[in-house]
């Protein structure tokens, strides 16, 4: 859930008098599923699980896996070993005998099922990636060089180059994505639910992002080099990166950032691997005050809007989970220099136009583009709450009325309403996905009708695969659609919300052609791959939404642009019967579990916090009148339009629209209890 500042409904003041009784807050824990999720390793050293096939004369191929031995035999013969989900790293085999000096082994990589054998999908940019080759010694080890560790692959082929046969003793796998973790497995987040589905989805997408997180000296080199592929480039700064694929590109890439760092944020609560990819960018910045689109492999590039826009919405992102204030005093100067050469575009519409047309992927090609303006609206929202954080007043006046009058601008020249939707540019007649779900995931629409229709709209192009993407041709793009998930939560339509995870992300899951264990970087409307089918990424961070999704909005805990209310916990339960959350902010650690009664009939829910520190509950009422308690005692009605129990403990402000009760500021932990009024 975006963050956001209270909002100003009818509101009353009332203090309230209650007793913690935390000692009974554990009769209301959800009880979820105890299955295991996390497909994160417990050690780095891998081996396979299964093998997926044989190719000529291979003797006992199982055997392998058990601890024996299986022999090769014949040039062209080999095995296709399964490490049973997607790996990364640098791959080693053990030999036993070798008929002759002159034997060697060929190596191969894939990630999809479907371009497993002798030659390698591809992650160098070149036609073919082809496949490594090693000399097969008796009794001897054979380790992948350093430089061509392979980022993300599922399947390993191993076969025979030469004529005669090799006995092959042993396959490990040095496992190298998120190099500053010592526990793979110890997250800092978690969440859990009465959905099998949306559980795996959620770790899924947890573990999406940790093989996306990379030493930064194993960077993909680019232009491709003349043979194979080469991860030794410095990607960025630090000890650890977070980059957009672990096949490829492995490269620091601001909008997938958007995505895949919240996801980073509150799975393995890895903050460190964003700040390093912000002084990349940051770094990168030129005389203008244009952030460059990507990392060091694609050069310090000013050719990017949105990117440009992203990287901002990511130093927000990157302070409201890590509290680093000290760093955004150190670039607080790049920061407004930054939102200055975004403010500098706004023409005589009051929008900006988009010249440096570089983007995720879409196909439009700038001007006032609906994408680039929710964004903007969004980063000078942040810019002024950071504006507060660096008691800049001047800029944050600035940041506030610029937004307003962005927002504003949008609303009139931008808004379709035959549509129902928001235009891609003034006067097109395209509606895109990833510019209606980000103003909506914002909230640039003026009314709740609008964002609500624009949710209704965007389902009507749902297939049996996903949610399309008009703007980029044939496309179901996980990116926008990671936005849209967003959207229709923020839009209140939760179940639709829930729907399209099930659909989209499901899919990706139990697609055969899969990894079973991350998230592709998109697919055609026809559930086949996007882009060059063997370039493709299936470990693509932009893809995760899901993850974040689940946790900011079902489970509800979410940071505020608020330095008095730092988070709130609104549920948005949909279909869903029970759920609990855990995430780790810069307070302490915040936590929740709810039961949501049959048709709505009755809420209970334990939110665990920081002593001292505040939080905004929403309590949802299926928009029906319903009674409040907290900890036992009574604190709001609406059973008889509108009564308050009051005495001496204060809560904040109470207010309500059609489908939550709002306490404004809740200090520490507490047992939540709603039940519909009694007709």
């Amino acid at each position: 859930m975006r963050r956001r500042t209270p909002l100003v409904f009818c509101s009353v003041l009332v203090a309230l008098g209650l007793m913690l009784s935390l000692g009974a807050c554990s009769q209301y824990s959800a009880t979820v599923s105890d299955v295991d999720y996390n497909l994160s390793p417990s050690s780095r050293t891998l081996a396979p699980v299964a093998v997926q096939r044989i190719n000529g004369e291979v003797s006992l191929p199982n055997q392998i896996l058990s601890g024996g031995t299986t022999t090769i035999k014949g040039m062209g013969s080999y095995i296709v070993f399964d490490f049973g989900k997607e790996v990364g790293g640098i791959a080693s085999l053990q030999f036993g005998a070798v008929s002759d000096s002159a034997q060697s082994v060929f190596l191969a990589f894939s990630e999809s099922v479907l371009y497993t054998g002798p030659q390698s999908d591809l992650a160098s940019g070149r036609p073919e990636d082809g496949s490594l080759s090693a000399a097969a010694v008796t009794n001897g080890t054979y380790s992948v060089p350093p430089e061509n560790l392979r980022g993300g692959f599922r399947y390993l082929t191993i076969g025979l180059e030469t004529n005669g046969s090799v006995e092959l003793s042993g396959v490990t796998l040095s496992f190298t994505p998120a190099p500053t973790l010592a526990d793979l497995r110890g997250y800092s987040g978690s969440f859990g639910s009465n959905d099998d589905l949306l559980n795996r989805v959620w770790y899924a997408g947890a573990y999406t992002v940790q093989m996306d997180t990379i030493d930064p000296r194993q960077g993909r080199v680019w232009g491709p080099p003349p043979s194979l592929w080469l991860n030794n480039e410095l990607g960025g700064s630090g000890t650890t990166i977070l980059v957009d694929g672990a096949k490829r590109d492995r490269a620091i890439w601001p909008g997938d950032l958007g995505i895949s760092a919240l996801t980073a944020f509150l799975t393995t609560g890895d903050t460190l691997s964003m700040k390093n990819d912000l002084d990349t960018l940051f770094a990168g910045q030129d005389s203008a005050g244009c952030l460059p689109v990507a990392g060091w492999e694609f050069g310090a590039l000013p050719i990017s809007d949105t990117y440009h826009l992203w990287t901002l919405i990511g130093v927000t992102n990157y302070f409201l989970y890590s509290g680093d204030r000290s760093w955004v005093l150190s670039h607080w100067p790049q920061i407004k220099k930054a939102v200055a050469f975004s403010t500098a575009k706004i023409g005589a519409h009051g929008l900006l136009s988009v010249d440096l047309t570089w983007d995720w992927g879409r196909n439009a090609p700038g001007g006032e583009e609906i994408s680039a303006n929710a964004l903007l609206f969004q980063v000078l929202q942040d810019a002024s709450f950071l504006a507060s954080i660096a008691g800049d007043s001047t800029a944050q006046s600035f940041y506030t009325a610029t937004a307003a009058s962005v927002r504003s601008a949008i609303n009139l020249n931008l808004w379709d309403a035959g549509a129902g939707m928001y235009m891609d540019v003034p006067g097109s007649s395209l509606h895109p996905q990833d510019g209606n779900s980000l103003a909506v995931w914002f909230e640039v629409p003026d009314s709740t009708a609008k964002s609500v229709s624009i949710s209704t709209a965007l389902k009507g192009r749902w297939n049996q695969f996903g949610a399309a993407t008009p703007e980029r041709t044939n496309a179901i793009a996980t990116f926008p659609g990671s936005l849209e998930v967003m959207a229709h939560f923020a839009a209140g339509d939760d179940a639709t919300a829930l729907s399209l995870i099930r659909l989209e992300w499901g899919y990706m899951l139990s697609s055969p052609n899969g990894t079973g264990s991350t998230f592709w970087e998109g697919y055609l409307q026809d559930g086949t791959f996007d882009y060059d089918p063997l370039y493709m990424s299936l470990a693509h961070g932009w893809a995760t939404g899901p993850t974040p999704a689940l946790t900011n909005y079902v489970a509800g805990i979410g940071p505020e642009l608020s330095s008095t209310v730092p988070f709130h916990v609104i549920p948005h339960p949909g279909d869903l019967t029970q759920a609990s959350a855990t995430v780790s902010l810069p307070e302490g650690t915040v936590s929740t579990s709810w039961k949501y009664g049959q048709n709505g009939s009755s809420f209970r829910e334990t939110i665990t916090a920081p002593k001292g520190v505040a939080g905004r509950y929403g309590i949802p009422t299926g928009g029906r009148p319903i009674t409040i308690s907290i900890d036992g005692q009574m604190v709001w009605s609406t059973c008889g339009g509108g009564e308050v129990a009051s005495s001496g403990t204060n809560f904040g402000d109470v207010s309500l629209d059609g489908n939550y009760v709002y306490l404004s500021s809740v200090a520490g932990s507490h047992r939540v209890t709603a039940d519909v009024c009694r007709s």
